[in-house]
């Protein structure tokens, strides 16, 4: 499914009810360019306080709430989603949130976004705090099954607002900014703080400009968003609405200080450039490199230059009398779970057990960490063993047996749906034999999400994600 996003900039101002006449011209311009939903900046209906007016005190609230409810009823008539930037009152003489109301094309609005991160001294003397309280919640909705979230203007300097997006499924970002209606004071004043020298070598001149577009470029890019950034257009505007592809890629963007809306379509399964993809989850979850790190001492040690040496041949490790877990490097000693040290099962196939849980353990981000020969057992001298976990630790070990064992279970941990999906494909790519489906299965809690493969010697093995679906 498919998405036609506008992104707006008209030049915002105190005054609501001409405000209130730009949203709706520019609702029936989306809807006749074929848009899905039309995306406002911070503050359009409201003005934006310290720009656009002094502060709240004398502020018509009725008439705010009297062209909200206009617009609602044009998003019913229109069939139309808005993202409608608006100050929002609170009880008594607390200050209002800074908002954006995500209205539907039935006209309900359906949530609410509260920008979070209010510009400002701590004891709100200045800045955004001076006029505003900040909220504490994420806001997402889904249009047209594409999940979406919301964050408001200075959002873009904490990059973990991005980050915990995308942790809720989140693919698109409606980014409404007010970078706009700057007096000539305030722009020389930013000019000044960049410094001079250093004008020619940015995309711009004062902070909004330099850092606004590459902060969002850099989040879609790292995060894969496709990210609307909507802007008012009064002068002086730092930079004019623009909208980035989930590569990082800017797809369009409007004239500096005009009046004017730029429609954009986004396509979660496009194929896209995506360096990250295989990596990001697994960063989330705080595992911050990619691939196996290794146990080594010259890795260990970043502190001495090492002498030059041939780098030997690999062989299995041999331990005479060697009992499982008896090496303090194993269990324990690497951080695995404290209520479990680790667990083993037994194969009379153990090439190709190793092999089907090389392969089959790989998506989950598991891999090969220890391999050894024992001869602590007369009875089987050249007994081979093989460990598997995430980087660094051997949590899972496969021990070779002359005779079957009493099948076991075995659940591995995903950190997605996905994952779990493509541990099944894999582990019947490498001779597994199917168990049960990816799937849902809600006897055990509402978010369990397995599937189930008998490995070459017959136990269960499970991959679960025990997450919500995005």
């Amino acid at each position: 499914m498919k998405l036609r996003v506008a992104t707006s900039q008209f030049p915002v101002s105190s005054d609501v009810r001409r405000n209130a006449r730009f949203v709706r011209r520019q609702m029936r311009e989306a809807k006749a360019a074929g848009a899905h939903v039309v995306h406002f900046c911070e503050g359009a209906l409201s003005g934006y306080a310290g720009p656009d007016l002094d502060s709240f005190d004398g502020f018509d609230w009725g008439a705010l709430r009297a062209a909200t409810e206009e617009i609602l009823a044009l998003a019913a008539e229109l069939r139309i989603w808005v993202l409608l930037g608006s100050a929002h009152p609170l009880t008594g003489r607390r200050k209002p949130h800074n908002s954006v109301y995500v209205v539907d094309d039935r006209g309900r609005l359906v949530d609410r976004y509260d920008k979070r991160f209010c510009a400002g001294p701590a004891d709100a003397s200045e800045g955004d705090l001076s006029h505003y309280t900040p909220g504490d919640h994420a806001t997402t909705f889904s249009i047209r099954g594409i999940r979406c979230g919301v964050l408001v203007c200075h959002d873009y300097r904490y990059p973990e607002l991005y980050r915990d997006y995308k942790r809720r499924g989140v693919d698109v970002l409606f980014h409404s900014f007010h970078a706009g209606h700057a007096s000539a004071p305030t722009v020389a004043a930013m000019q000044a703080q960049v410094g001079e020298p250093y004008h020619r070598l940015n995309h711009g001149t004062t902070y909004p400009e330099i850092t606004m577009p590459a902060a969002s470029q850099a989040a879609a890019a790292s995060s894969h968003l496709w990210i609307s950034c909507s802007n008012s257009s009064a002068r002086y505007s730092c930079w004019p609405a623009f909208f980035v592809r989930a590569d990082g890629v800017v797809t369009g963007r409007l004239r500096r200080h005009a009046t004017g809306l730029l429609v954009s379509t986004v396509d979660p399964r496009a194929p896209l450039y995506d360096s990250t993809r295989v990596w990001r989850r697994r960063a989330m979850r705080g595992v911050l490199h990619s691939g196996r790190t290794p146990r080594d001492p010259r890795s260990a040690d970043r502190r001495r230059l090492q002498a030059r040496d041939r780098r030997p041949r690999r062989e299995p490790v041999r331990f005479p009398g060697a009992r499982l877990g008896g090496d303090p490097t194993f269990g324990a000693a690497q951080g695995v779970d404290p209520m479990i040290d680790h667990l083993s099962t037994y194969a009379t196939r153990f090439e190709d057990t190793r092999r089907f849980y090389e392969t089959a353990l790989a998506p989950l981000g598991y891999g090969l960490e220890h391999e050894m020969v024992t001869s602590w057992d007369p009875e089987f001298p050249e007994r081979r063993i093989c460990a598997f976990g995430p980087p660094g630790k051997s949590a899972f070990w496969v021990i070779e047996v002359k005779e079957p064992a009493t099948p076991r279970h075995v659940a591995f941990s995903a950190p997605d749906r996905e994952s779990v999906a493509a541990f099944h494909a894999a582990a019947l790519a490498s001779g597994g034999e199917d168990f049960g489906p990816p799937g849902p299965r809600p006897i055990y809690h509402e978010y369990y999400f397995g599937a189930f493969v008998l490995d070459p010697d017959g136990n269960n093995v499970e991959a679960v994600c025990h997450e919500p679906a995005p």
